[in-house]
């Protein structure tokens, strides 16, 4: 919940102030450490000379077992938190936009308006409440590389295990990492999500279409990343240097395990509706007819530079760690995928872009309107999502699956 991702935050920032001193003298011993609340957890990062890890990480488990708590400190903290959150609602357009599709499309994810109605409403109470609720249901999980030997990572392993067993005796069930669940749109789908700016004097709105597409496969996986390699130079020329839309004009992709987006955004004094119309038809006409006249040479450049960035060491940290948290363990994905780019053909793609932008698409616009704007005109057959609560609700247990029949509707609070 909100609630807890605000206590959360509390807390590491609380911890954080307890371990003030010791980043000084880790830092006379070669090492840097970070703490920070994620979805899935608390993370903790310690890099740097092994010799002394031992230690301060007995260093810091004091300050995660008993930090300061004083209720001074704590309103301090909450007030600083606040003012982050508040900062961030009145922050650019295209990075209010972007945090909005999360929160439709995933969950956990929070807007910074939830969080700041959450740190409102939190007390030190809740904080010490989640504190001895979370340490005495959790469990660890590590990741060590790096110039380590195996007898040392037992070692750090061991110490970690009778700390953790010894200090606090957890009890009960460990509580599961939360991963990040998909709100999985309908085919066929067209939503619009709209929101005011409330900036006095900004006369620029703001436009994000998300096309959702499922991941059944790895294939599919890399269909997406090399259709956004064809699609992202060619859009912000055509829509930004071409057309002259808007300062922003940025395409950007994400992939989970089982649906990818891809992501049109464009920042203008334009209404958001006649910027749609820009992008169906730069997707719906000019790229659908580049494709089909792509000559082999072309799209062949295209394959091969996915490929070759495929085909490079996938032995980094962030990307086993991934790895790890998804429990997926699936650590040479990355040169199997290599293989997997070389099996695309150009009318493989033809059909997926056909698919998965024209025909069954699945997708949904949020337009954030600016001071000029007047009331935006919804187009025939989108639906509009009034409340992100409901819509969520309604779309939970939802799979990918056939087209809807049902006629179109509004998600909006009672």
């Amino acid at each position: 919940t909100s609630q807890n991702f605000a206590s959360a935050e509390l807390f590491v920032r609380l911890v954080k102030d307890t371990l003030s001193s010791v980043h000084f003298d880790a830092s006379l011993a070669g090492l840097y450490f970070s703490i920070e609340p994620k979805a899935n957890g608390i993370e903790l990062l310690i890099s740097g000379n092994r010799r002394p890890v031992s230690l301060l990480l007995g260093l810091i488990w004091k300050g995660l077992k008993k930090p300061r708590m004083d209720a001074t400190s704590f309103e301090i903290f909450r007030k600083e938190q606040m003012v982050k959150f508040q900062n961030q609602v009145y922050g650019a357009p295209h990075k209010r936009v972007r945090a909005i599709a999360a929160q439709l499309l995933h969950t956990p994810f929070y807007t910074s308006k939830q969080m700041l109605k959450a740190l409102n409403n939190t007390k030190l109470a809740d904080v010490q409440s989640f504190y001895q609720n979370i340490f005495l249901k959790s469990k660890i999980i590590g990741f060590a590389t790096g110039n380590l030997l195996p007898s040392e990572i037992r070692d750090i392993i061991s110490d970690l295990n009778s700390t953790f067993t010894a200090t606090l005796k957890p009890t009960g069930a460990p509580i599961e990492s939360a991963s990040v669940v998909v709100t999985k749109l309908k085919p066929g789908s067209d939503l619009v999500y709209l929101e005011n700016l409330n900036v006095t004097n900004d006369v620029n709105s703001c436009i994000l279409v998300t096309y959702q597409i499922p991941l059944l496969d790895r294939a599919a996986t890399m269909k997406l990343v090399l259709l956004h390699s064809m699609l992202d130079k060619p859009f912000y020329n055509q829509l930004r240097t071409a057309e002259q839309l808007g300062y922003i004009v940025q395409t950007s992709l994400a992939a989970n395990s089982d649906a990818g987006e891809i992501q049109f955004i464009i920042v203008s004094e334009k209404s958001p509706s006649y910027l749609l119309s820009r992008i169906q038809y730069f997707l719906n006409n000019t790229t659908k007819t580049r494709l089909e006249k792509m000559s082999d040479k072309e799209f062949s450049a295209f394959r091969q530079a996915l490929y070759s960035s495929r085909s490079l060491d996938s032995s980094s940290k962030t990307l086993i760690w991934n790895e790890i948290l998804s429990k997926k363990y699936a650590f040479g994905q990355k040169k199997l995928d290599a293989q997997v780019v070389l099996s695309i053909s150009k009318a493989n793609m033809i059909e997926f872009f056909n698919e998965n932008i024209i025909s069954k698409k699945r997708k949904l616009s949020i337009e954030l309107l600016g001071s000029k704007a007047t009331e935006n005109q919804i187009l025939p057959g989108q639906t509009v999502i009034n409340d992100p609560d409901e819509f969520k609700a309604a779309m939970s247990s939802s799979s990918f699956g056939t087209v809807s029949q049902e006629p179109s509707q509004s998600y909006s609070g009672k």
